[in-house]
């Protein structure tokens, strides 16, 4: 059971002190925030626009519109 305390030890300082970890981490924390903001925009347009979420089959920008609105279901609840 020591050996393996040391290896997982031995483990996370290497992920710890490795600085392309880090590097990496915050990218990944930057993107997923774009995407939380893009996907809140893309709430804010559908809103706006005031498309009846029933899913049609797109035919025209509007109708492809609709279906992208209507697959979301706001998990970008606005405050303001």
């Amino acid at each position: 059971m020591n050996a393996l305390s040391t290896i997982r030890q031995k483990v996370l300082n290497g992920i710890v002190k490795n600085p392309l970890v880090w590097i990496l981490l915050a990218a990944f924390v930057i993107a997923e925030y774009g995407n939380y903001q893009r996907g809140k925009e893309l709430h804010r347009v559908c809103d706006l626009l005031g498309l009846d979420p029933a899913v049609i089959a797109p035919g025209t920008a509007a109708d492809e519109i609709a279906n992208i609105c209507a697959g979301r279901d706001n998990p970008y609840e606005d405050s303001d």
